[in-house]
Parts: structure tokens; C-alpha cells; sequence
């Protein structure tokens, strides 16, 4: 029994020195923050770097009102803001991580389309769900013409 007690307290101290436990950390870090299971979308940093897939992101937060838009805010703006945009018109909760650990390498996620509970979507990557849904990307130029607060008021 005494020998039980000193592991919680040993477990307590371990955690209030280094935070506690999480539960599948690296796939927390990949999915920013979130599980697998719980993601309906993603665009990796090299996909949100070739092509805009706000029309795709858009469709999906028709199709799923209850979504949170995750955006690596470790990105420049000029490639993040069109999505934040998207969340706005569509009334969606949308948050940036900062966080060190949310890299900017060409296969880690740059946008991430999740729900607070487990939906297990598959797939999630992008280009495989715009192939679904037949929606085609539109060029690094189109974006350009639309990132600025201009294209709201059209």
C-alpha cells in the first residue's frame, strides 16, 4: 500500500514538473493538436504552397457545420489567411497553433479541418477529397487575386 502511494506521488511530481501525460503526443503534433480520428480535412504545407484549396475547405464546412479550421500559424500569413477567410463567411471556429513543435517542412500540415469529436473520415488528404468531389485546385496566380480583403465585398 505505502508502495502505491510513493508511485501516485512520484507519477504527481513527474507531471507537475513536465505537464502530464498526453495521450498519442506525435500524432497530437502532426494533426495540430488534434487526433486522427477526429480530422475531416488536411493540407500538408507543400499542398497549401502549389494551389488553393479554398474552395475544397469551403465545401467541406458545408458539408459539416460543427468544424473548427486549425491553421499552422507557424506559416506565412499570405498563405493561411484565404482559409481564415473561408471560416468567417462560413460562421466556422477557427484557431492558429504556434506552438514550436507545428513544423513548416513541405509534408507537415499546414491546415487541418477537425471536430471536437471522433468522425473517422477517410480520406482526409486533400487532393483525395477534392478528386471525390471533383473539384479541380485553382493556381498560386487565382489566389493571388483573391487574398485581399477586396473579394469581400463582391
Amino acid at each position: 500500500m505505502a508502495e502505491e502511494h510513493e508511485d501516485q506521488t512520484e507519477q504527481r511530481l513527474k507531471d507537475s514538473m513536465n505537464g502530464p501525460r498526453a495521450l498519442k503526443p506525435d500524432e497530437q503534433h502532426h494533426y495540430l493538436g488534434t487526433f486522427r480520428e477526429r480530422v475531416y480535412l488536411t493540407i500538408s504545407v507543400g499542398q497549401a504552397r502549389q494551389h488553393d484549396w479554398t474552395l475544397t475547405v469551403q465545401s467541406v464546412m458545408k458539408h459539416h457545420p460543427q468544424t473548427q479550421l486549425i491553421i499552422n500559424g507557424n506559416l506565412p500569413s499570405k498563405l493561411t489567411h484565404p482559409y481564415q477567410l473561408v471560416a468567417i463567411k462560413a460562421g466556422a471556429r477557427f484557431t492558429i497553433k504556434t506552438d514550436p513543435f507545428y513544423h513548416t517542412r513541405p509534408t507537415d500540415l499546414a491546415i487541418v479541418i477537425a471536430n471536437d469529436h471522433a468522425v473517422y473520415q477517410s480520406p482526409v488528404d486533400v487532393e483525395k477529397v477534392a478528386a471525390n468531389d471533383h473539384q479541380a485546385p485553382r493556381s498560386q496566380a487565382d489566389r493571388q487575386s483573391t487574398t485581399g480583403w477586396q473579394h469581400l465585398f463582391h
